[in-house]
């Protein structure tokens, strides 16, 4: 897993190779949404920030020398959207 802040008013949460990469696109929007939830319900800094951004990522190296990565699915979660 992966978080990032961008331009200090997004969070990124990015799930590489997990397993949640096997779920359905229904499935990992809800379980994108409940990760947004959480974030909202514990970062401190959720005041500052407008969007919650959950990806589920494909990431792998091949022979030391090349690497492939594919964001399987992306969902954006406004802040004020969230419950």
């Amino acid at each position: 897993m992966q978080v990032t802040l961008h331009n200090v008013n997004s969070v990124v949460i990015s799930f590489i190779n997990s397993h949640f990469n096997d779920l359905t696109e229904t499935e990992k929007a809800a379980k994108a949404e409940e990760i947004a939830q959480f974030v909202k319900d514990n970062y401190d800094s959720v005041d500052k920030i407008d969007d919650i951004v959950v990806s589920f990522v494909v990431h792998k190296k091949y022979f030391l020398l090349f690497e492939y990565t594919n964001s399987l699915d992306t969902f954006t979660f406004k802040i004020s959207e969230l419950d």
